[in-house]
Protein backbone atom coordinates (compact mmCIF):
# COMPACT_ATOMS: atom_id res chain seq x y z
CA UNK A 1 0.00 0.00 0.00
CA UNK A 2 3.22 2.31 0.14
CA UNK A 3 1.70 4.04 -3.29
CA UNK A 4 -1.68 5.12 -1.11
CA UNK A 5 0.38 6.44 1.82
CA UNK A 6 -0.27 10.22 0.94
CA UNK A 7 -0.86 11.43 4.61
CA UNK A 8 2.09 12.54 6.35
CA UNK A 9 1.38 12.12 9.99
CA UNK A 10 1.77 15.74 11.74
CA UNK A 11 4.65 16.34 14.56
CA UNK A 12 2.20 18.85 15.91
CA UNK A 13 -1.54 18.30 15.85
CA UNK A 14 -3.91 21.34 15.17
CA UNK A 15 -7.37 22.45 16.57
CA UNK A 16 -10.02 21.22 14.38
CA UNK A 17 -11.26 24.85 14.57
CA UNK A 18 -8.38 25.30 11.75
CA UNK A 19 -10.86 22.54 9.24
CA UNK A 20 -12.95 25.24 7.74
CA UNK A 21 -9.76 27.30 6.22
CA UNK A 22 -6.96 24.44 5.78
CA UNK A 23 -7.67 23.10 2.50
CA UNK A 24 -5.67 24.63 -0.38
CA UNK A 25 -3.25 26.50 2.29
CA UNK A 26 -0.05 26.38 0.75
CA UNK A 27 2.86 25.03 3.42
CA UNK A 28 6.94 25.54 3.94
CA UNK A 29 7.35 22.21 5.93
CA UNK A 30 4.82 19.21 5.46
CA UNK A 31 5.09 18.26 9.12
CA UNK A 32 4.77 21.51 10.57
CA UNK A 33 1.76 23.05 8.24
CA UNK A 34 1.51 25.57 10.80
CA UNK A 35 4.67 27.37 10.95
CA UNK A 36 4.43 29.47 7.42
CA UNK A 37 2.09 29.29 5.49
CA UNK A 38 -0.46 31.15 2.80
CA UNK A 39 -2.71 33.42 2.87
CA UNK A 40 -1.08 35.01 5.50
CA UNK A 41 -2.94 37.19 7.98
CA UNK A 42 -4.24 40.32 7.54
CA UNK A 43 -1.32 42.85 7.83
CA UNK A 44 -3.39 45.83 8.42
CA UNK A 45 -7.12 46.38 9.92
CA UNK A 46 -7.96 47.72 6.52
CA UNK A 47 -6.66 44.49 4.39
CA UNK A 48 -9.83 42.15 3.94
CA UNK A 49 -9.52 38.45 5.10
CA UNK A 50 -8.56 36.37 2.46
CA UNK A 51 -8.97 33.27 4.02
CA UNK A 52 -9.31 30.27 1.05
CA UNK A 53 -12.88 29.50 2.83
CA UNK A 54 -13.80 33.50 2.16
CA UNK A 55 -12.50 33.30 -1.14
CA UNK A 56 -14.50 30.19 -2.26
CA UNK A 57 -17.24 29.38 -0.12
CA UNK A 58 -17.78 25.78 0.38
CA UNK A 59 -13.98 24.87 -0.45
CA UNK A 60 -14.19 22.10 2.06
CA UNK A 61 -15.60 18.95 1.24
CA UNK A 62 -17.68 16.69 3.50
CA UNK A 63 -16.11 14.33 5.06
CA UNK A 64 -15.73 10.41 4.88
CA UNK A 65 -16.32 9.19 8.39
CA UNK A 66 -15.37 6.02 10.29
CA UNK A 67 -16.07 4.69 13.57
CA UNK A 68 -13.67 3.07 16.37
CA UNK A 69 -10.71 3.56 13.97
CA UNK A 70 -6.91 1.34 14.72
CA UNK A 71 -4.19 2.48 12.72
CA UNK A 72 -0.73 1.15 13.49
CA UNK A 73 2.05 2.56 11.70
CA UNK A 74 5.76 1.31 11.78
CA UNK A 75 8.64 2.95 10.60
CA UNK A 76 12.28 1.79 10.22
CA UNK A 77 15.55 3.23 9.28
CA UNK A 78 18.92 2.09 8.99
CA UNK A 79 22.44 3.78 8.56
CA UNK A 80 25.47 1.84 8.05
CA UNK A 81 28.98 3.21 7.15
CA UNK A 82 29.98 2.22 3.51
CA UNK A 83 31.81 -0.85 2.70
CA UNK A 84 34.85 1.34 1.36
CA UNK A 85 35.05 2.91 4.40
CA UNK A 86 35.06 0.09 6.59
CA UNK A 87 37.36 -1.57 5.17
CA UNK A 88 39.71 1.72 4.98
CA UNK A 89 39.28 2.40 8.65
CA UNK A 90 38.57 -1.08 9.74
CA UNK A 91 35.57 0.59 11.50
CA UNK A 92 31.79 -1.42 11.75
CA UNK A 93 29.16 1.16 12.04
CA UNK A 94 25.75 0.81 12.02
CA UNK A 95 22.65 2.65 13.46
CA UNK A 96 18.91 2.17 13.23
CA UNK A 97 15.78 3.91 14.59
CA UNK A 98 12.39 2.52 14.65
CA UNK A 99 9.00 4.39 15.36
CA UNK A 100 5.77 3.06 16.31
CA UNK A 101 2.31 4.88 16.20
CA UNK A 102 -1.11 3.38 17.52
CA UNK A 103 -4.45 5.53 17.04
CA UNK A 104 -7.13 3.90 18.56
CA UNK A 105 -9.86 6.25 17.81
CA UNK A 106 -13.98 6.87 18.52
CA UNK A 107 -14.54 8.90 15.05
CA UNK A 108 -12.02 9.76 12.16
CA UNK A 109 -12.99 11.78 9.49
CA UNK A 110 -11.07 12.08 5.70
CA UNK A 111 -11.38 15.26 3.88
CA UNK A 112 -9.86 14.97 0.56
CA UNK A 113 -10.26 17.87 -2.32
CA UNK A 114 -11.33 16.65 -5.99
CA UNK A 115 -8.89 18.24 -8.62
CA UNK A 116 -7.37 20.96 -6.38
CA UNK A 117 -5.51 22.80 -9.42
CA UNK A 118 -9.31 24.04 -10.22
CA UNK A 119 -9.49 25.94 -7.16
CA UNK A 120 -5.60 26.84 -7.05
CA UNK A 121 -6.46 28.41 -10.18
CA UNK A 122 -9.55 29.83 -8.89
CA UNK A 123 -7.79 31.20 -5.24
CA UNK A 124 -4.97 33.14 -7.58
CA UNK A 125 -7.48 35.12 -8.78
CA UNK A 126 -7.75 36.58 -5.60
CA UNK A 127 -4.91 39.31 -5.59
CA UNK A 128 -4.27 38.86 -1.86
CA UNK A 129 -4.06 35.11 -2.10
CA UNK A 130 -1.58 35.24 -5.21
CA UNK A 131 0.35 37.61 -3.56
CA UNK A 132 1.26 35.41 -0.14
CA UNK A 133 1.75 32.46 -2.51
CA UNK A 134 4.40 34.48 -4.56
CA UNK A 135 5.84 35.15 -1.76
CA UNK A 136 6.30 32.11 -0.53
CA UNK A 137 7.53 30.43 -3.64
CA UNK A 138 10.67 33.25 -3.29
CA UNK A 139 10.91 32.90 0.23
CA UNK A 140 11.76 29.09 -0.05
CA UNK A 141 14.98 27.86 -0.63
CA UNK A 142 14.45 25.07 -3.00
CA UNK A 143 12.00 26.93 -4.69
CA UNK A 144 8.46 24.74 -3.94
CA UNK A 145 6.06 24.65 -1.60
CA UNK A 146 3.34 22.61 -0.25
CA UNK A 147 -0.70 22.67 -1.07
CA UNK A 148 -2.76 21.49 1.42
CA UNK A 149 -5.69 18.92 -0.79
CA UNK A 150 -6.43 16.91 2.41
CA UNK A 151 -6.32 16.32 5.78
CA UNK A 152 -7.31 13.75 8.86
CA UNK A 153 -9.14 14.69 11.56
CA UNK A 154 -9.61 12.21 14.93
CA UNK A 155 -11.82 12.72 18.15
CA UNK A 156 -11.47 11.15 21.29
CA UNK A 157 -7.90 9.52 20.18
CA UNK A 158 -5.32 7.45 22.10
CA UNK A 159 -1.72 7.80 20.81
CA UNK A 160 0.22 4.92 21.96
CA UNK A 161 4.03 6.65 20.55
CA UNK A 162 7.23 4.01 20.58
CA UNK A 163 10.62 4.92 19.52
CA UNK A 164 13.33 3.08 19.43
CA UNK A 165 17.33 3.91 18.95
CA UNK A 166 19.81 1.34 18.12
CA UNK A 167 23.72 1.78 17.63
CA UNK A 168 26.33 -1.21 16.90
CA UNK A 169 29.88 -0.41 16.85
CA UNK A 170 33.15 -1.93 16.32
CA UNK A 171 36.35 -2.26 14.71
CA UNK A 172 38.64 -5.17 13.35
CA UNK A 173 42.17 -5.72 14.84
CA UNK A 174 44.44 -8.45 14.20
CA UNK A 175 47.69 -9.47 15.60
CA UNK A 176 50.92 -9.30 13.65
CA UNK A 177 52.22 -12.35 11.95
CA UNK A 178 55.18 -14.14 12.90
CA UNK A 179 56.88 -13.59 9.37
CA UNK A 180 55.74 -9.89 9.51
CA UNK A 181 58.15 -9.77 12.83
CA UNK A 182 60.95 -11.45 11.72
CA UNK A 183 60.60 -14.96 12.98
CA UNK A 184 60.62 -17.94 10.04
CA UNK A 185 57.38 -20.40 11.08
CA UNK A 186 55.12 -19.11 8.88
CA UNK A 187 51.61 -18.47 10.54
CA UNK A 188 47.93 -16.98 10.39
CA UNK A 189 47.22 -13.37 12.06
CA UNK A 190 44.74 -14.30 14.62
CA UNK A 191 41.79 -11.20 14.44
CA UNK A 192 39.68 -10.10 16.65
CA UNK A 193 36.40 -8.35 15.90
CA UNK A 194 34.86 -6.48 19.09
CA UNK A 195 31.74 -4.88 18.63
CA UNK A 196 29.00 -2.76 21.02
CA UNK A 197 25.26 -2.79 20.54
CA UNK A 198 23.33 0.42 22.45
CA UNK A 199 19.81 0.25 22.72
CA UNK A 200 17.53 2.77 24.03
CA UNK A 201 13.38 3.01 24.04
CA UNK A 202 11.10 5.53 24.95
CA UNK A 203 6.97 5.14 25.07
CA UNK A 204 4.53 7.39 25.99
CA UNK A 205 0.51 7.77 25.76
CA UNK A 206 -1.83 9.91 25.60
CA UNK A 207 -5.23 10.53 25.72
CA UNK A 208 -7.10 13.46 23.14
CA UNK A 209 -10.73 14.20 23.77
CA UNK A 210 -11.04 17.43 21.37
CA UNK A 211 -11.16 16.75 17.75
CA UNK A 212 -7.66 17.59 15.95
CA UNK A 213 -6.18 17.65 12.58
CA UNK A 214 -3.24 14.82 12.68
CA UNK A 215 -2.58 14.37 9.21
CA UNK A 216 -2.43 16.06 6.02
CA UNK A 217 -1.77 15.46 1.97
CA UNK A 218 -0.20 17.67 -0.33
CA UNK A 219 0.75 18.56 -3.98
CA UNK A 220 3.73 20.19 -4.67
CA UNK A 221 3.86 23.71 -5.78
CA UNK A 222 6.58 25.26 -7.97
CA UNK A 223 6.69 27.95 -10.50
CA UNK A 224 6.26 27.02 -14.03
CA UNK A 225 8.03 29.52 -16.74
CA UNK A 226 6.95 31.03 -19.76
CA UNK A 227 8.12 33.68 -22.75
CA UNK A 228 6.67 37.02 -21.71
CA UNK A 229 8.48 39.57 -23.74
CA UNK A 230 7.25 42.08 -20.82
CA UNK A 231 8.64 40.26 -17.96
CA UNK A 232 11.75 40.23 -16.51
CA UNK A 233 14.28 38.43 -18.19
CA UNK A 234 11.58 37.76 -20.60
CA UNK A 235 10.42 35.03 -18.35
CA UNK A 236 7.23 34.95 -16.56
CA UNK A 237 6.67 32.68 -13.81
CA UNK A 238 3.62 31.29 -12.65
CA UNK A 239 2.46 29.20 -9.17
CA UNK A 240 1.55 25.50 -11.10
CA UNK A 241 0.12 22.86 -8.72
CA UNK A 242 1.76 19.30 -9.22
CA UNK A 243 0.69 15.87 -8.96
CA UNK A 244 -0.08 14.73 -5.73
CA UNK A 245 3.31 14.18 -2.80
CA UNK A 246 3.75 10.66 -2.49
CA UNK A 247 5.62 9.78 1.10
CA UNK A 248 8.96 7.87 1.73
CA UNK A 249 9.99 5.30 3.88
CA UNK A 250 10.93 7.75 6.46
CA UNK A 251 7.54 9.49 6.75
CA UNK A 252 5.20 8.08 9.78
CA UNK A 253 2.32 8.62 6.79
CA UNK A 254 -1.24 6.63 6.30
CA UNK A 255 -2.75 5.56 3.50
CA UNK A 256 -7.02 5.86 2.07
CA UNK A 257 -7.61 2.16 2.01
CA UNK A 258 -5.87 0.18 4.46
CA UNK A 259 -6.30 0.54 8.41
CA UNK A 260 -2.90 -0.97 9.13
CA UNK A 261 -0.10 0.37 7.34
CA UNK A 262 3.70 -1.02 8.19
CA UNK A 263 6.40 0.28 6.42
CA UNK A 264 9.62 -1.25 6.73
CA UNK A 265 12.36 0.15 4.07
CA UNK A 266 15.61 2.27 4.13
CA UNK A 267 15.90 5.43 3.95
CA UNK A 268 15.15 7.94 1.00
CA UNK A 269 15.71 11.42 0.95
CA UNK A 270 14.78 14.22 -1.23
CA UNK A 271 18.12 15.61 -1.09
CA UNK A 272 21.10 13.03 -1.62
CA UNK A 273 23.56 16.00 -0.92
CA UNK A 274 22.24 16.39 2.83
CA UNK A 275 22.33 12.71 3.28
CA UNK A 276 25.75 12.53 2.06
CA UNK A 277 26.99 14.90 4.33
CA UNK A 278 25.23 13.72 7.11
CA UNK A 279 26.73 10.38 6.86
CA UNK A 280 30.37 11.96 6.49
CA UNK A 281 29.34 13.46 9.80
CA UNK A 282 28.50 10.43 11.39
CA UNK A 283 31.95 8.80 10.14
CA UNK A 284 33.67 11.31 11.31
CA UNK A 285 32.38 11.40 14.57
CA UNK A 286 32.33 7.45 15.54
CA UNK A 287 35.91 7.00 13.88
CA UNK A 288 37.21 9.58 16.55
CA UNK A 289 35.25 8.26 19.50
CA UNK A 290 36.64 4.53 18.46
CA UNK A 291 40.29 5.79 17.73
CA UNK A 292 41.49 5.87 21.23
CA UNK A 293 39.37 2.46 22.30
CA UNK A 294 41.00 0.61 19.38
CA UNK A 295 44.67 1.84 20.35
CA UNK A 296 44.15 0.69 24.07
CA UNK A 297 42.68 -2.49 22.91
CA UNK A 298 45.93 -3.49 20.66
CA UNK A 299 48.26 -2.14 23.32
CA UNK A 300 46.04 -4.38 25.67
Amino acid sequence: MTSQRRFFILNETIPASETASMMCRVVSDKLFPQHKYAPFPALSSDEPCHNTNMIVPGITPLPQISFERREFIQRVKEMELSTALASFFGVDLKRGKEDTVELCAAVVKRYSLEQPELYFKKLMENELYARDVRKMLESSSSSKAYLVTGFLTATGAVWKITTGHSRITGFKAAAPTPAFIGLPVPGIAPSMDPSWTTIDTIAREMCVLDEEIFAVAYSEIRFSYTFDKSAPRFAKATPTVGPPKRTKARHLAMGTTSDTVIDVSSDEDDEPVNRERATKLMVVQEISELASSKDSFLLE
